[in-house]
């Protein structure tokens, strides 16, 4: 009987270690997965008496901001800084607001 060679021997216990490495992990997620589906259904839940939407099919509302800072007094200059501490060009925004 020949033994086998201690890189083979190296690379079936690496292998076996492995599987059982996998096998630890997938049962643990399932483990954790069956007890957190266990608490889920278990939660008192309450049923919420929501009124109906109005039959209007909703609003737009369109917000806009502008970066524009011709407002500013003197005095209000030292809030917002200048044009060292944000230069470059800035843009307005828009955005519409679905309700």
């Amino acid at each position: 009987m020949q033994s086998r060679p201690p890189a083979a021997r190296f690379m079936s216990r690496l292998a076996i270690s492995f599987v059982l490495v996998l096998a630890i992990v997938v049962g643990g997620f399932v483990l954790v997965n069956v007890l957190v589906e266990v608490k889920l259904d278990s939660a008192n839940r309450v049923d919420l008496q929501l009124a109906e939407p109005p039959d209007g099919g909703g609003a737009n509302y369109l917000l806009i901001g502008s970066d524009s800072r011709a407002f500013v007094n003197e005095t209000g200059e030292t809030a917002f800084g200048d044009e060292s501490d944000a230069g470059g060009q800035r843009s307005d925004t828009i955005m519409v607001l679905h309700t």
